[in-house]
């Protein structure tokens, strides 16, 4: 089985990817050989309590070790979108067993990663679905990572090349997005120097958006199981329902903007099923202040 590093910054959408990534996991498709939360777009307590949570729900409580990223970005993700992080705490089916069993490391996330790349006997894929910082350290310390015979491919949700970015901020000219304007540098440095590199940027991502219907058509996925199984659909669903912010059934014409996009969720699709549409080019960076973290082709 593919052999996979799950790296993220805690939001709700980073949770969802790592549900399914988990999910992959239970059915044999792959092997979570570490996960790492950095503070980005959480509150790092929270993204941390949640990630060991859903590992736990697994039972992976026993194989699967959490790290964390200390590092504050030059650009906080909003107060506002990072609580969210305690609202996924709270999900019932999380809080029903008790306090987190998943081991939390004190080794820094970047140690962490790569330890587990030196150990295994095979290439690890590295999935990240947050800011670059934790790869960016980790190549710093270690610069053999970038080797094909350690990292086969990092797969990453992050910038904007032909499209409109999504931070909008007095200051900047809203070509950025957010995965890279937290820590503009460390992006910098992992996409000139850094392993193979996948990126699934807001070009993809737009063409998902998070919608009633979908959850629908998720929830609908629990039903033939047995009531004492973990459902992960469900769990899914739950972490995405807070965002929401409109309902249509998607039989009538839509009157508003999805709040909501599968960000981290597409880029997690690729790594596990090798789904296409992803940027495998060569890419550059610029990072004038108004277009921080803005990557053109």
């Amino acid at each position: 089985a593919m052999r996979v590093f799950v790296s993220g910054d805690g939001g709700v959408d980073d949770l969802a990817a790592l549900t399914m990534t988990v999910a992959a996991m239970m059915a044999g498709s792959i092997e979570i050989v570490g996960v790492a939360v950095t503070g980005g777009n959480c509150f790092l307590d929270a993204g941390v309590q949640a990630s060991r949570k859903i590992l736990d729900l697994a039972g992976l409580d026993g194989k699967v070790q959490v790290s964390t990223c200390d590092a504050e970005g030059v650009n906080p993700f909003p107060r506002s979108w990072r609580s969210a992080s305690y609202g996924i705490c709270h999900i019932p089916r999380l809080l029903r067993d008790g306090r987190p069993r998943t081991e939390l490391l004190q080794t820094p996330a970047h140690i962490h990663l790569a330890e587990c790349c030196m150990k295994s006997n095979t290439p690890i894929t590295v999935l990240e679905t947050g800011p670059l910082t934790c790869m960016a350290r980790a190549l710093h310390a270690f610069p053999e990572l970038a080797k094909p015979d350690r990292i086969s491919q990092l797969v990453w949700m992050g910038g904007a090349i032909d499209v409109e970015g999504n931070v909008h901020r007095e200051g900047t000219d809203g070509s950025a997005e957010w995965n890279v304007y937290w820590d503009p540098l460390s992006a910098k440095k992992v996409i000139d120097a850094g392993p193979k590199l996948r990126i699934c940027p807001l070009d993809v991502c737009n063409q998902a958006p998070i919608t009633t219907k979908f959850l629908v058509d998720l929830s609908m996925r629990t039903k033939p199981f047995a009531p004492e199984r973990v459902h992960f659909a469900d769990i899914t669903g739950q972490i995405f329902a807070p965002s929401m912010r409109s309902f249509e059934w998607g039989d009538e014409k839509s009157s508003s903007k999805p709040s909501l996009f599968a960000w981290d969720v597409l880029a997690a699709s690729y790594a596990l099923y090798l789904l296409g549409g992803l940027v495998g080019l060569p890419v550059d960076f610029l990072n004038p202040w108004q277009m921080a973290g803005l990557v053109r082709l």
